[in-house]
């Protein structure tokens, strides 16, 4: 444990580290300063947490190391010189949302983990679909819809018959990695998520009540608005509800529109979403999305079927 290189940055964006033995170190630098210094240069394993606030970093990271990866010999590499690696490790690392803004807080969780965080941590190895993430969270505009094009959720979106890229985009930049919000027993259980995106009846009645107050007092509003804006898209007259690919709107019309349906749609496209986007990230051959149990009908089944045969969206 004592080779792994530990960074975290601060709410200025200066990044913090640890390393063999030491705790915690203000560098002083920021990130693209950072990935310059020898400690990260000569690092075989960095480690991250996979928040936000960390997003440049871990940008910047996976970055500097696939150049490095790339400029050492084949010769090294006959001589057992691995290449580099990044990991990034759940937020349950340290749970506590205000004690993730201490750098030292969290490095000594990073180095000297409790049972409960060493079960959670989940480190992962970035690859080009968790670093899509990340660098979505830190680009803006044209060049963040660029990035979006390649994010593995894009082409899961385009099921949808309309969507707010702009909306989408944001929620995933919010999210980052759906594996963070696992349930330890059951898998598919979306509740850490979902209380996390504010899919609560206390958001969603403030949200519909255009009632300023409560809405500045409800939890996680902001997040429940992106999730309700990325499939509520457009005049509700005028949505063919006929369509297959207008299932979320069906459960919208089911449960009476307002702040039910709404709600209930909202949950069921970040179940439709989250599941998918596992699968993408995972290298099993168990799917965890199962249409003919997400999907009402057959209709609906035998609809994604064909999308998803002609699009390659599993692929």
């Amino acid at each position: 444990m004592n080779k792994i290189l530990r960074l975290h940055t601060d709410s200025d964006g200066i990044v913090w580290c640890g390393q063999n033995g030491v705790r915690a170190v203000k560098s002083k630098l920021v990130p693209a300063e950072f990935v310059a210094h020898n400690s990260f240069r000569t690092a075989k394993l960095v480690r991250i947490m996979g928040v936000s606030d960390n997003a440049e970093l871990i940008v910047t990271a996976y970055n500097t190391q696939k150049k490095l990866n790339a400029t050492r010999s084949p010769a090294k590499s006959a001589l057992s010189l691995v290449n580099a690696r990044l990991e990034v490790g759940s937020p349950l690392i340290c749970p506590v949302k205000s004690l993730r803004k201490d750098p030292v807080e969290v490095l000594q969780r990073m180095w000297q983990t409790d049972t409960a965080s060493r079960l959670s941590a989940n480190w992962r190895p970035v690859d080009a679909n968790l670093f899509n993430s990340y660098l979505l969270s830190t680009s803006e505009d044209e060049k963040a819809e660029a990035i979006f094009r390649y994010h593995p959720t894009a082409p899961v979106f385009k099921y949808l018959s309309a969507y707010d890229t702009a909306a989408c985009m944001q929620f995933v930049s919010e999210v980052l990695d759906p594996r963070w919000f696992l349930h330890p027993d059951r898998p598919h259980r979306m509740t850490r998520l979902n209380r996390f995106l504010g899919l609560t009846p206390c958001a969603f009645k403030a949200l519909f009540s255009g009632d300023a107050s409560k809405m500045t007092r409800s939890h996680n509003i902001n997040r429940a608005i992106v999730v309700n804006s990325c499939w509520n898209v457009g005049d509700l007259d005028e949505v063919d509800c006929s369509d297959p690919r207008n299932f979320l709107w069906r459960i919208y019309r089911e449960r009476g529109y307002g702040w039910k349906g709404a709600l209930a749609a909202s949950i069921s496209f970040v179940r439709f979403i989250s599941l998918q986007w596992r699968d993408k990230l995972s290298s099993s051959r168990r799917k965890l999305f199962d249409p003919s149990v997400y999907f009402n009908s057959e209709e609906e089944v035998d609809s994604y079927l064909y999308y998803v045969s002609s699009s390659q969206v599993q692929g």
